[in-house]
């Protein structure tokens, strides 16, 4: 009976022992891994394409063979092994092969997005904290007005709508401008006018006063006061879901031709949004820091931070697993959208234009334009002026609240309310409202 207790325990301690090795050599088999891409990133950056070749060789080699691409650290990183092989695509086409149909790929953009707003409670808690600010800013008011700087599918707008219906003393009219890029030429169908049907019909089910209005524009800074036809004695609300970093520009970038800095893009919105005097200016950002002109120092920082958010990814696709007994489609979806975002960082080479348009497909962003709005788009947001009153879910927000600076010629919005969302699986909380000065 001894010697059988003994035998069970030694057996049971070998087998924890070579659990603990496996665990031992994956986590070292990751960490070759990682240092394999940034060899790679690094010798990308130094034009070094030989050398940057066998470092991704290297790296596909060890996804094949030594560290698992199901889950955890090796899913994250042959996302970023696939955008450094598209970023080396114009040196070596032939051993990285062809790059995607841009056309097709825009064509599933927006079904992407709704994916991932389905998929976890990120977009939502935002859209939820931005719109209780805009029910607080138009309490006791009987026309209201909202522009949304993005509406893609209007997803954030339904829940206003039925707040606005429940409203004691009955709702008041609403208005919704949705901004967002030109209809397709080729006759591709008009998607902002079924997101304007689709909220119309809700209205009506719903018995709330209701009109729609677009504004169509290849980017926010070519867009002008009088396109949203502001009514006197209407109340209004303006809403920038990550909108604003497309707007901010590297401060070291080099002048133009003539040696001049030209004015960011940032100052020109934010002008015409405090001209308009809003009650409410809602901004909801990511919490990252992708705007690095460095490829090494942008993949390190999307790196970190997309681990992060696939990890919190993966957790709620196992509770909906253990829940329901299936995976669902939308989890593939959801990864799609942020894999797209990791090709945009890794693969952009420099900054858009002044002037240029932005890319039709609503989750590219322009090269350089990712960055943490909450501390260095806080200058530029304080221009519009109001105090600041931010909700925060988020691991890291370094004062988050915005400084009125002395600008007289400004005129301010009552209230900014600023929502950034730093998608980690670790520390998800929502913090006080900072009053500013």
């Amino acid at each position: 009976m001894g010697r059988s207790a003994f035998g069970s325990s030694a057996q049971g301690d070998a087998a924890t022992a070579e659990v603990a090795r496996k665990r031992q050599e994956e986590e070292n088999a990751a960490i070759r891994l990682v240092h394999l891409l940034i060899s790679c990133a690094n010798a990308i950056q130094a034009g070094d394409y030989a050398a940057a070749t066998g470092n991704l060789a290297a790296a596909r080699t060890a996804l094949a063979t030594t560290v698992s691409t199901a889950a955890g650290i090796g899913r994250v990183l042959s996302h970023f092994a696939a955008a450094l092989a598209q970023r080396l695509i114009p040196a070596f086409p032939t051993q990285h092969g062809a790059a995607p149909n841009a056309a097709s790929s825009a064509a599933h953009a927006g079904e992407l997005y709704r994916q991932f707003y389905e998929a976890g409670p990120y977009l939502k808690f935002a859209h939820f904290t931005a719109n209780q600010a805009i029910l607080e800013a138009f309490e006791g008011c009987d026309r209201v007005h909202v522009i949304d700087l993005a509406i893609m599918q209007g997803v954030q707008w339904p829940a206003l709508i039925e707040a606005f219906s429940l409203r004691p003393g009955g709702p008041p009219a609403v208005r919704i401008t949705g901004v967002g890029a030109p209809p397709a030429a080729d006759g591709a169908r008009d998607e902002l006018h079924e997101v304007g049907v689709r909220l119309a019909e809700l209205a009506r089910a719903l018995n709330v006063p209701f009109s729609f209005h677009v504004v169509t524009a290849d980017s926010l800074d070519a867009l002008q006061q009088w396109m949203f036809r502001i009514v006197p004695g209407e109340a209004l609300a303006v809403n920038s879901v990550c909108q604003l970093h497309r707007l901010l520009v590297d401060p070291d970038a080099a002048p133009n031709s003539w040696g001049l800095h030209l004015p960011s893009p940032i100052d020109a919105v934010l002008g015409w949004v405090a001209a308009m005097q809003p009650r409410v200016f809602t901004v909801v950002e990511q919490e990252a820091d992708h705007n690095k002109p460095s490829l090494v120092e942008r993949f390190i920082n999307a790196l970190f931070y997309y681990a992060a958010v696939l990890d919190s990814m993966e957790a709620l696709s196992a509770q909906r697993l253990s829940r329901t007994g299936r995976a669902t489609t939308g989890d593939l979806g959801a990864e799609a959208y942020l894999q797209r975002e990791i090709f945009n960082i890794v693969e952009q080479r420099g900054q858009r234009p002044r002037g240029a348009p932005r890319a039709a497909d609503p989750l590219a962003c322009p090269a350089l334009a990712r960055r943490d709005v909450a501390d260095a788009g806080r200058p530029e947001r304080a221009r519009a002026g109001g105090r600041a009153a931010p909700h925060v879910l988020g691991r890291r927000v370094p004062r988050a609240g915005v400084r009125r600076l002395p600008d007289a010629h400004v005129a301010r919005p009552a209230a900014v309310h600023v929502v950034c969302v730093a998608r980690s699986a670790n520390e998800h909380r929502r913090r006080q409202p900072y009053r500013g000065a």
